[in-house]
């Protein structure tokens, strides 16, 4: 049975793992080794792994080969855990390895597509995901304790920030002026979600996708459908059926293509399953400003429902069950263990978005409580 045991160190861990079971009060034989400066709980951490039924024996792991093996679980990938780390392939998969010789077993099946975890790998990363979240948690609350609390970081889509997190962020300031709040822009889901795996933000707001990104939380807020918005005089509203191939035409208003992003494919396959594909002869970025080119009578513009609700007088809206609903919601490495100012915030989104959410086609969830 493995045991992990964490070890702080007074200073900067350089030493590469042990390759055998050293005995209580022997030497320990030392090697340098460069420490990656990707972010991470403590700098100064040593993993022993006990591997022995001797009490007086035990392995040591450098925090580096377990970073790198569970960069490599979550990202699916050996090029991008070394390009989020900022350190080559080779030196990942030489972390990897060291590793799996020090436990004896193989922790990541290599696959053309990349890599996934073995059974073995399985254990090993839901043992340390959770060690490592209790011990963030940890330090995090010895922080506030001695009065250093890190701002609140967040990342969100522009839009997603101007029309949803402005009122209740100036109600989080009124109550908590002395902190500090980063908003962190994220051009797309995959960019959210790269934030929060390398620890740039606590959490993001953004599409959620099912399942889970692996070693991340995920809480719903909100579901909305979509609608097809138009000038109020334009006749295609008026059809008595509407099928996407109707609408996939010069006129049709669209969002550029974004890599990584999570709403695009869902519209794009959702004409495909209508045997058409997206034409994209007019591009702007930004719902809200699609919703006012719609007003205009230039094009026809996909929306989701919830931006509909301040120019529901203003124009015409059809809505479009062919296409799947999306969900926003709150993405975290621990949802548990983020601070009570953390959820607090994100208890003020809810809030702004259930009063914003008056059509009976969107869904708002409840909201997990945390701290009392």
């Amino acid at each position: 049975m493995i045991v992990p045991l964490l070890f702080l160190r007074s200073s900067i861990v350089d030493f590469l793992p042990v390759r055998h079971s050293v005995p209580r009060g022997a030497s320990t034989p030392q090697r340098r080794s460069p420490l990656l400066h990707a972010p991470c709980p403590v700098k100064k951490l040593i993993l022993g792994f006990g591997v022995s039924t001797q009490s007086d024996s035990f392995e040591l792991v450098l925090w580096d080969d377990l970073q790198a093996f569970v960069g490599a679980a979550e990202a699916g990938s050996l090029s991008a855990v070394a390009r989020r780390l900022g350190c080559t392939q080779p030196a990942v998969g030489q972390r990897v390895r060291r590793l799996e010789r020090e436990l004896g077993v193989a922790l990541l099946e290599r696959r053309r597509s990349g890599v996934v975890l073995t059974t073995a790998g399985t254990a090993l990363y839901e043992a340390a995901v959770d060690a490592t979240g209790r011990l963030h948690t940890a330090l995090e609350t010895v922080r506030r304790l001695r009065g250093d609390e890190r701002p609140l970081r967040v990342a969100a889509a522009d839009i997603l920030a101007r029309w949803f997190m402005i009122a209740p962020l100036a109600a989080f300031r009124s109550d908590h002026p002395e902190l500090d709040v980063h908003i962190r822009d994220a051009t797309s889901a995959a960019v959210a979600i790269e934030d929060v795996h390398t620890g740039l933000v606590d959490m993001a707001f953004m599409t959620l996708a099912s399942p889970p990104p692996m070693g991340l939380d995920q809480q719903p807020v909100v579901r909305t459908p979509w609608s097809l918005v138009t000038a109020l005089d334009d006749p295609v509203g008026s059809r008595p059926s509407l099928r996407l191939a109707d609408i996939n035409s010069r006129r049709l208003i669209c969002s550029p293509v974004v890599p990584g992003s999570s709403t695009n494919p869902i519209v794009e396959s959702a004409f495909a399953a209508e045997g058409v594909t997206l034409q994209r002869h007019l591009i702007i970025r930004g719902w809200d400003t699609q919703l006012l080119m719609a007003e205009a009578g230039i094009g026809h513009a996909i929306i989701p429902d919830l931006w509909l609700d301040a120019m529901a007088a203003r124009v015409a809206s059809r809505r479009l069950p062919q296409i799947p609903p999306l969900t926003f919601g709150w993405v975290s490495r621990r949802w548990t263990s983020l601070p009570p100012a953390a959820h607090d915030y994100a208890q003020r989104v809810h809030e702004n978005l259930t009063g914003l959410a008056r059509d009976n086609g969107v869904h708002i969830f409840p909201f997990p409580l945390i701290h009392e």
